[in-house]
C-alpha cells in the first residue's frame, strides 16, 4: 500500500513538471508539499504553488493557469469558494488528465497571494 502511494505521488509530480505555464504565472520557490498519508486514511496528496508575475494579480494568475491547463486536456469546472474559505475571483475543481489521477483543485492559498494546486492520485 505504501509503495503504491509513493509511486502515485511521484507520477503526479512528474506530470506537473511538464505543464506549459501561461506567461502570467511562474512556479513558486516554495517547495512542493508531498503528503503520503497515514494509516488513519489521510489521502496522499501533492500541493504545488505558483506565483503571479509582476503586474499580475493572484486572481488573474489563477484564471490564466486554469485556462492553460484546460487547453492541455484537464477537465476543470469552476465552482464557488467553500464557506469559511477566503474569497477568490475563481476556483476550479475537476478530474485530472489521466485516470490514475483522481482529483485536482486549483485556488488561492490561505494568504491569497499564490495559486495553489492540490492533486490526489488514484490507487
Amino acid at each position: 500500500m505504501r509503495d503504491a502511494e509513493v509511486s502515485g505521488l511521484e507520477e503526479v509530480v512528474a506530470e506537473m513538471n511538464h505543464w506549459n505555464l501561461p506567461p502570467t504565472v511562474t512556479r513558486s520557490t516554495r517547495s512542493d508539499q508531498v503528503e503520503r498519508g497515514t494509516f488513519a486514511a489521510t489521502t496522499p496528496t501533492v500541493t504545488r504553488w505558483y506565483d503571479p508575475v509582476s503586474g499580475t494579480s493572484p486572481e488573474e494568475a489563477l484564471t490564466a493557469l486554469a485556462a492553460a491547463l484546460k487547453t492541455q486536456g484537464y477537465d476543470l469546472t469552476e465552482y464557488p469558494p467553500l464557506a469559511g474559505e477566503p474569497s477568490t475571483a475563481a476556483s476550479w475543481d475537476g478530474g485530472c488528465k489521466y485516470s490514475k489521477y483522481c482529483r485536482m483543485t486549483i485556488g488561492l492559498d490561505s494568504s491569497g497571494t499564490r495559486v495553489e494546486v492540490w492533486i490526489s492520485p488514484g490507487t
